[in-house]
Parts: structure tokens; C-alpha cells; sequence
């Protein structure tokens, strides 16, 4: 396999037995499409996201030239080369950090498809269709979350235009001007998928979403792989309920719920969120659906790091996962929430409570040690990241923006949160 690659880049390097430790490689441009909510064809979702660095543009071009597009061709090519794109810092980032990456898991979940790198075409090019689509329709979304902002909350830009941050922008943006042309070319597409990742904005929230629901049902794909990024907020949308007309009909589902904290620290981190039905929809999908996996998927911020291993034993010890069901992520930006942030002071007592916490989910009982082996070690290297870096020049920013969202929303975050009031004040 390496000569065959050899014979074609020249200077190729990986094969598949070295995917594990490669530190550069990718299988996401010889598997997976993203379309932002920009209409941009991009890396992945982690990717930057503007036209310099896109491959090309779903108005501008069907998928079919994106995909073997110049761009996308020299971007396989050099990760077949086992070389960096500055596009994939975000990976790298969290990598020399010691922390699970996109990268490493679609390596891992795509490995079965290497035969399309030793395939690739000296130019760059594989004839084979995409399998994994990641299509952002827009930024519609019921929440205003405080870590988040008008790029992916169309509810944001009121007050996002009272901050200064979005003059002459439009609230809602969408990825597909029209919309009925770029799904009959991705009908041509259906019988190959075998994964589409909803995220948001608010997925359950977009006409979007359900078209292509119906559309798999139509042909019969039930068990192509459906995961979810969702604020998990509401179950139904325009006379639809996801769980009896959809989610009771597909057999492979992974859900991940974008739950930061609990309670009233939940409720004021994800503006819109109600706890209560928070609690009432887990149960009900656990009744009606048990077949769905499900994930917590909180962003780790320094708004929920002091409280995420009490959310975590909570839901655990009601029953409502799994210890193992909870995949921490940790934000990169905006840098004032970010935990490298923080007061050495503070650093020092995360350390203590995740230490603490790492013992906690080691001794729980699990339906997978290897998966609850790994998510304690996620906690662990929350602390790594954490006092890899000060950051605290960041801190005022934190102040002015925490009191200038108080101010619109007649709120006071350190009432919820009072171990960050010395850093409010």
C-alpha cells in the first residue's frame, strides 16, 4: 500500500497500518462533505469556514465538481503526504493537548474506506461518492447561549446588534439558496451515505432536517447512521414529532445533547432552556426510544467547569445515563470563557474536583469500562489543558461581556454561579 502511494505522490508516507500514529493524516476529504451555513464546502466543522479556505461554494457548484474540485484534490494530497494544512489546527491543537480530536475519531470510524486513499488518482481525485455528510442549513436557533453568538443563533442578533457585533449582517443565514435544485443532486447520493451528522443552529428546528428524513424513509434507508448535535429543547416542529414519525423508524441513532450545567446554571448558560423539560424529554426518549445512544455533550467553559462533575454525578446517579455517557469538549473561543483563563487560584481547585471526579467514574459501574476508562481520562486532560497556558489577559473581557449580557437580559451570572463573582466584581 505505501509503494502504491509512493508511486503516486512521490514522497507518500502513510499507509494504513501507520494511521494510528500519524499526527497529520485525516480520512475526512476521501469521505465526508460539509456545507456551512454560509453555503461554503469546507474540511470539516472545524475548519475554518470562509471562502479562502473552502473548497468551494453549494451555490456556485454541484457536489459532484466540489468533490473532486481543485482544492479538495491538492488538500487530499497532502495529508496522503502525511503533511500539515494549517486548516486543521483546531485538531492539532487539542492533540498536542493529549485530547481526543475529530481527526482521530473519523480516522478510526473511516478506516474501512482507506481503499479510496490507495485508489486516489495522481491529481488528487477518487471516484467514489461521499458517505458522511455534515450539511449546516442555517443558523436558525431557539437559544441565546452565552458561549455562543449570531454565527450560529439566529435568537442572538437582537442582542448581538445592541453589543456592536453585527452591523449591516443578517439575522438567519442559510447554506442553500435553492433549495429544491441541491436536493434532487443529493437524492443521487442517498444509497451510499451511511452517515449524516445534524448540528445547528438548532437541527430539530429546520425544514431541512426533515426533508432528508423523509427522503431516507422514502427509499428505505432506516438504517443509515443519524447523529445529533441538539440543544434538546423540543421533540416537535411544524405538526411533526420527531420521535413517533421519525426516530421510532431508524434503528442506528446517536444523540448528543449540548447540556453544559444543571438547574438554574443551565438555565442561565443556554438562555431558553427550561431544566424541567430538560429532565421530562430524557425520560420520555429513554421510554419511547431506548434503541437511540445517548450523550451528554457539554462544552467545557470556565461558566460550567466548577459544576460539571456535580451535573455529571447527578444524571448518573438518576439513572438517566450511563457513567460513560458524557463526552467533555473543551472551548477554544471565545478566549475570555476559556478555561486557560482562569486565576491560578481557581486552576488549583479544578485540578483538586476533576482529580476527584476521575476517581468518582472509575469506581462506577458501566455497561463499557473501555469507553468509562476514557471519558475519566477526558476529565484528566481538562487539568492538562488547562495549566498548559495563562491566559488570564482575557479576564476583563470576561467582566465586560458577563456584565453588558446581564444588563440586556436582566440577569446576574454570578447569582448562579458564585465561584466566579471575585471575577465578576
Amino acid at each position: 500500500m505505501l509503494q502504491r502511494i509512493k508511486s503516486i505522490l512521490g514522497i507518500g508516507k502513510v499507509a494504513k497500518e501507520d494511521i494510528a500514529t500519524s499526527k497529520t493524516f485525516c480520512m475526512m476529504p476521501w469521505v465526508h462533505l460539509h456545507v456551512t451555513q454560509y453555503g461554503t464546502v469546507t474540511p470539516c466543522c472545524q475548519a475554518p469556514w470562509d471562502e479562502a479556505n473552502a473548497f468551494g461554494n453549494i451555490n456556485k457548484q454541484s457536489i459532484e465538481d466540489i468533490w473532486n474540485s481543485k482544492g479538495i484534490k491538492e488538500f487530499r494530497k497532502t495529508l496522503a503526504k502525511d503533511q500539515r494544512d494549517t486548516r486543521c489546527n483546531g485538531c492539532y491543537i487539542k492533540e498536542e493537548a493529549n485530547l481526543y480530536s475529530l481527526r482521530k475519531a473519523t480516522n478510526e470510524y473511516y478506516l474501512h474506506h482507506f481503499d479510496r486513499v490507495i485508489n486516489m488518482k495522481g491529481d488528487g481525485s477518487i471516484d467514489a461518492e461521499p458517505v458522511y455528510f455534515d450539511i449546516r442549513f442555517s443558523n436558525f436557533c431557539n437559544f441565546k447561549c452565552r458561549i455562543c453568538g449570531p454565527w450560529s443563533s439566529s435568537s442572538w442578533f437582537r442582542e448581538a446588534e445592541e453589543l456592536g457585533w453585527v452591523e449591516g449582517k443578517q439575522r438567519l443565514t442559510q447554506a442553500v439558496e435553492d433549495e429544491d435544485a441541491f436536493f434532487e443532486q443529493f437524492k443521487k447520493y442517498l444509497p451510499h451515505i451511511e452517515e449524516i451528522y445534524f448540528a445547528g443552529g438548532e437541527p430539530l428546528m429546520m425544514d431541512q432536517h426533515y426533508r432528508i428524513l423523509d427522503m431516507l424513509l422514502e427509499a428505505g434507508l432506516t438504517n443509515t447512521y443519524l447523529r445529533y448535535n441538539t440543544n434538546f429543547s423540543t421533540f416537535s416542529y411544524k405538526g411533526k414529532d420527531i420521535i413517533e414519525d421519525y426516530w421510532k423508524k431508524f434503528t442506528n441513532i446517536f444523540l448528543c445533547a449540548s447540556l453544559d450545567d444543571n438547574h438554574a446554571r443551565g438555565e442561565i448558560q443556554r438562555k431558553g432552556q427550561n431544566w424541567n423539560k430538560v429532565l421530562d424529554k430524557r425520560k420520555l426518549l429513554m421510554q419511547e426510544c431506548p434503541h437511540i445512544d445517548f450523550m451528554l455533550a457539554p462544552t467545557v467553559s470556565i461558566l460550567n467547569v466548577f459544576n460539571l462533575p456535580a451535573f455529571h454525578r447527578e444524571w448518573t446517579e438518576l439513572g438517566l445515563v450511563d457513567v460513560s455517557a458524557i463526552f467533555p469538549s473543551l472551548l477554544m473561543q471565545p478566549e475570555h470563557y476559556n478555561i486557560k483563563a482562569m486565576p491560578a487560584d481557581m486552576k488549583a481547585q479544578v485540578t483538586t474536583l476533576y482529580n476527584q471526579h476521575y476517581k468518582w467514574i472509575m469506581a462506577q459501574p458501566t455497561t463499557d469500562e473501555f469507553v468509562r476508562s476514557t471519558v475519566a481520562n477526558e476529565f484528566l486532560r481538562c487539568i492538562d489543558y488547562m495549566n498548559a497556558e495563562d491566559m488570564s489577559s482575557y479576564l476583563p473581557a470576561l467582566k465586560q461581556q458577563s456584565i453588558a449580557i446581564d444588563a440586556l437580559r436582566s440577569e446576574n451570572l454570578a447569582d448562579d454561579a458564585p465561584e466566579l463573582k471575585t471575577l465578576l466584581q
